[in-house]
């Protein structure tokens, strides 16, 4: 009677019998496994996952066996993996989320399925030395983290220099996310949790950081807007107590120098927003096409290019006007709901603001943005939803002359309106 034994199945017990009594003993050539690794993931809420081996069957002939040299069977299995399945190389080993706040930041990264979390502080030596000690394994780092306020930037951009794949997501994603997982409570610990859980389920986007100059220019603009609002509050200030005869007349005159101080300092900055556009080849001509468009002056095309310089190219004038905030929300259910239209106001408020004035401006002045309104408002349309429509409408002329700078041309932008 002749006993048949499996090559394959003396090899791994062989290997097996090596790695146990000589532990970090090469077995050599001889000692090749035939093993397949398939992984069983559970359905998304779970968090663990099965993975079982079994012995190599006729499906898996052609693979390339695992010469089991290191001495260490776990590191055979993994290389073997990694061989096997080539996609499973592009998966990062860590995932770290930031929970970021003003003074600290609270992570949690995953490694090899190992879990870990705590705080930093959110200052610069602390970051480099931490996102330096993962990555010093020579294993690739994927972060994610909300733009949060301004704490986040700083994180984003040194994490991109030391070579992680960032990710900054928008708030109300991570906030929905955290409903559909059924996360009751709000905690620190609890969000950076959620972060990363949000890391390994959602589809990465790669942040990509603007160039200085640009980031810096956004600032200047944000910082016209906020010093064009001040200036306005004062005026009303001033209207007020100039409309009754009790107020002292020393407060008058105080409230006017504060009035000339702020329109002083909004003078010095737009000169140097401007000198800094100047001095760059590729913002100079889009800011002389926005400053074409009938309405514009030079504090809002500042304000205007600051922000849209730093969005990627590729966005179309529908996502760009989702982004400012002044896409319609619509409320319908059945045959009982249907509210009126409002912009839903999700978005960048300095992009609203900066293009509330230009609007009313162009509403007057463009007569194309004139016959516009004026046909809105035989449609019964009230002033407030008039200023809005020409807002879009201008945005999405400012957004194509920023993409591909020249002058602006109402007739193309209000192609079916005839001019009053």
């Amino acid at each position: 009677m002749i006993v048949r034994i499996n090559p394959d199945l003396v090899r791994l017990l062989w290997a097996c019998f090596v790695h146990a009594r000589f532990p970090g003993k090469p077995t050599g050539p001889s000692s090749s496994l035939g093993l397949t690794q398939h992984v069983e993931r559970l359905p998304a809420p779970f968090d663990e996952h099965v993975e079982c081996l079994e012995p190599e069957s006729s499906r898996d002939k052609g693979v390339p066996a695992i010469v089991a040299g290191s001495g260490n069977l776990g590191a055979d299995v993994t290389d073997f993996t990694a061989r096997r399945n080539p996609m499973n190389t592009s998966i990062p080993k860590i995932l770290l989320a930031f929970d970021v706040g003003a003074r600290k930041l609270q992570f949690a990264f995953e490694r090899e399925g190992r879990r870990e979390q705590g705080e930093i502080l959110n200052t610069p030596d602390a970051i480099r030395a931490f996102l330096s000690r993962l990555l010093r394994a020579d294993a690739s780092l994927r972060v994610v983290m909300e733009a949060t306020g301004i704490y986040f930037l700083d994180l984003a951009v040194l994490a991109h220099e030391l070579g992680a794949e960032v990710a900054v997501i928008n708030p109300k994603a991570a906030h929905n996310f955290a409903k559909a997982l059924g996360q009751r409570s709000k905690t620190d610990a609890l969000d950076v949790l959620m972060l990363l859980e949000y890391l390994r389920r959602m589809p990465f986007e790669r942040w990509e950081p603007p160039a200085r100059e640009r980031l810096q220019l956004r600032q200047i603009g944000r910082y016209l807007v906020q010093l064009t609002v001040e200036s306005s509050a004062a005026k009303n200030r001033l209207h007020a107590l100039e409309s009754t005869g009790i107020t002292p007349r020393f407060l008058r005159e105080d409230l006017r120098r504060s009035i000339r101080a702020i329109e002083g300092r909004i003078e010095r900055i737009r000169a140097q927003a401007v000198a800094l556009i100047e001095s760059n080849l590729s913002l100079r001509p889009a800011f002389e096409a926005l400053c074409s468009i009938v309405g514009m002056a030079e504090n809002s095309a500042v304000s205007v290019l600051g922000e849209f310089c730093v969005l990627p190219q590729t966005l179309s004038s529908g996502a760009c006007t989702s982004h400012a905030g002044l896409d319609v929300r619509q409320h319908q259910s059945g045959t009982s709901v249907n509210k009126p239209g409002q912009i839903s106001k999700h978005g960048n408020k300095y992009l609203r603001r900066a293009f509330y004035m230009p609007a009313l401006s162009a509403g007057v002045h463009d007569p194309y943005a004139a016959a516009f309104k004026q046909r809105l408002k035989a449609r019964g349309k009230t002033g407030l939803q008039i200023n809005t429509a020409i807002m879009r409408k201008m945005l999405t002329a400012a957004w194509a002359i920023v993409k591909d700078p020249r002058p602006y041309e109402g007739a193309k932008l209000y192609a079916t309106i005839k001019s009053a």
